[in-house]
Order: C-alpha cells, then sequence, then structure tokens
C-alpha cells in the first residue's frame, strides 16, 4: 500500500459547502465528487464506460459469495463480483463496494480542514486501502492534470464574471465584488505523482465494458472545449443561451425564442439542470469551458465563436487533449 500525493496551489478560492455565503471549513466529499466528474468524462472520452453515478453500479454480493464457497481465490471471487462495475466505480466506490483509498488535504502545516481560500498551498492524499492498479493511478493523474491545466473544481463554478473589466477597483460597492460574480475552483499544479508507463490503448480496453453504452448528455472530454487566457463575461454567456436581457433569469420567447440547445447549454438551477458553459476571470489567470452532448458538437462551437468572436481560433478541442495525453 502507498499514497498518491498531489501539491496543489489555489488560484482562486475553492468552494466546498458551507452556508451563509461562508466556506468556513473543508468538505472533502465536495472534492471527491468534482475529480469523480472529471474522472467519468476521461474514461468516456476514452471510449469506456461510465455509469450514472445516481443510477449506478453495484457490486454482485451473492456472486462473489458463491465464488467465495466454491473456494475459489479471492482475485477471482472480487473479479465476479466486481464484473459488471465500471472503471469508475471500481476506484471510487458503488454499492456494495468502498472507494479503493481514504482522501485527506493538508496545508504545508498539516493542518486538515481548514478553508482553500485564494493562494494556499495544499496537498490532496489518496491512501490506498484496496491496491490501485496502473491504469487507476493513469486516470486520476490525468483527470488531476486536465483540471489545472483547464478546469475548474468544487462548487460555484456556475459563477460568470461581471462585465466590468477592471477587477481591481478599489470600489467595493462595485459588481465584481458580488458573490455571484466571484471566480472560485481555479488551482495549479505544484508537484504531481509519476505517470505510469502504460499505453493508451490498454487504458481504453481497461474503460470499456462489454454492452454497456453511455448516454449522449453524460459529459464525455471527447465533446468539451476549453480556452486559456480569455473568458466569456455576463452579458455575453447570456447572449450565448438566449437569455432575455430584460429578465436574465429567463429565456428569450416569441419569434427569437431561446432554442432548445440553447437552453440545454444555460440550464436553469431552479428544476436542477446545470448551464455548460464556465467562466472565470481572475487578476492573473482567464480560461473558460463547456461542453456539448454527444450530436450537437459542432453546433456548440458555432454558437459560442459566433456570438463571442474573442474565442475563434483559441478554442482546444477535447479530442486534441485526449490525443495527446
Amino acid at each position: 500500500m502507498s499514497d498518491l500525493e498531489f501539491k496543489l496551489k489555489t488560484l482562486t478560492p475553492v468552494w466546498t459547502g458551507g452556508v451563509e455565503m461562508k466556506c468556513d471549513r473543508l468538505h472533502e466529499t465536495g472534492i471527491i465528487g468534482s475529480i469523480r466528474w472529471w474522472y467519468e468524462a476521461l474514461v468516456r472520452g476514452l471510449d469506456g464506460y461510465a455509469c450514472d453515478p445516481l443510477d449506478g453500479c453495484k457490486f454482485n454480493t451473492e456472486g462473489y459469495g458463491k465464488a467465495k464457497k466454491e473456494k475459489k481465490p479471492l482475485e477471482e471471487c472480487l473479479e465476479t463480483g466486481l464484473q459488471d462495475v465500471c472503471a469508475v466505480c471500481r476506484f471510487f466506490g458503488c454499492t456494495g463496494w468502498s472507494k479503493k483509498f481514504r482522501f485527506s488535504i493538508t496545508d504545508p502545516d498539516g493542518i486538515r480542514n481548514a478553508p482553500l481560500n485564494n493562494d494556499v498551498k495544499f496537498s490532496m492524499i489518496f491512501k490506498e486501502t484496496k491496491n490501485f492498479n496502473e491504469e487507476e493511478k493513469w486516470l486520476l493523474i490525468q483527470s488531476l492534470e486536465i483540471i489545472t491545466k483547464y478546469g475548474s473544481i468544487g462548487g460555484k463554478t456556475v459563477f460568470k464574471p461581471s462585465e466590468i473589466p477592471d477587477k481591481n477597483t478599489l470600489d467595493i460597492s462595485s459588481r465584481n465584488y458580488k458573490f455571484h460574480h466571484q471566480d472560485f475552483g481555479l488551482i495549479e499544479n505544484k508537484g504531481f505523482p509519476h505517470l505510469p508507463e502504460i499505453d493508451r490503448e490498454m487504458i481504453k480496453q481497461y474503460a470499456k465494458r462489454d454492452g454497456k453504452t453511455n448516454v449522449g448528455e453524460w459529459p464525455d472530454l471527447k465533446y468539451f472545449w476549453f480556452v486559456s487566457g480569455k473568458h466569456i463575461q455576463r452579458n455575453k454567456h447570456n447572449e450565448i443561451v438566449g437569455r432575455d436581457p430584460n429578465n436574465p433569469k429567463e429565456y428569450k420567447k416569441g419569434v427569437n425564442k431561446a432554442t432548445p440547445l440553447q437552453e440545454w447549454l444555460g440550464g436553469d438551477h431552479r428544476n436542477g439542470k446545470s448551464k455548460k458553459i464556465f467562466s472565470f476571470h481572475t487578476h492573473t489567470h482567464s480560461r473558460c469551458w463547456g461542453y456539448a452532448d454527444t450530436g450537437q458538437y459542432d453546433d456548440v462551437i458555432n454558437l459560442i465563436t459566433g456570438n463571442s468572436t474573442i474565442l475563434m481560433g483559441d478554442i482546444t478541442k477535447g479530442e486534441d487533449i485526449i490525443n495527446g495525453l
């Protein structure tokens, strides 16, 4: 048994849950859930299968028990129980099967559960409770690499930057200081474990499950897009997704009503549907990213670049990132 330690630094605060618009302590489950989300997207991007965790995999306790009664080797018994469990649930756990690790976050002084504010160095530690295989190590390290280079982690990443350009203003009444325009979830790589030397095709074979297919709306890294060094402001975001400029909580109606694609991209927090465009604007780090479902990727790219010419030519496609891993 060994540990995988990821040394990191916050570029913005990281939201992990709290009340009264305060994240006064670290909630590790929120971070694990976020990492799992990216891990799932990567597995799907490699043409593997990752279940919907809300109605996901189950360990075959009956098959496991039968194999054990037949005095089969433990490894064979476990594989019988895991035969229908996807690659993600094998690592992060599912009904009847606990996750393979104990997770902790510590700061340089070894303090756990301290809030992850801006400009904080910290470590994520995955301590083995069941042996990690090389494929799992590769997938975990690559998932964290994608998060730090292109994505975000934790909660409140759905906030939209204000259209006011100067975020360094001393006027605290400025819209930029409003909670719903603040940036959360950007982190930086300060030292990662060694990446296993394993062929990507072996990873793809490991991630596949015969007879299992992903649903088109589930996040799949092949259908992600990323832009570094630029962001989409609040008013431009609302324009892209077809929100009413006079009532941005609602979508346009009438002759120029928002299309189903726009409403899917924009989401609706009132019925639990998250938006699919994420944008961040700090003094030193700007980025935006998002995703589409399987059949609408080109339409999403055209919609975003057509309404925000500043992004044209700067989009990195998820498939290019996968091919570069």
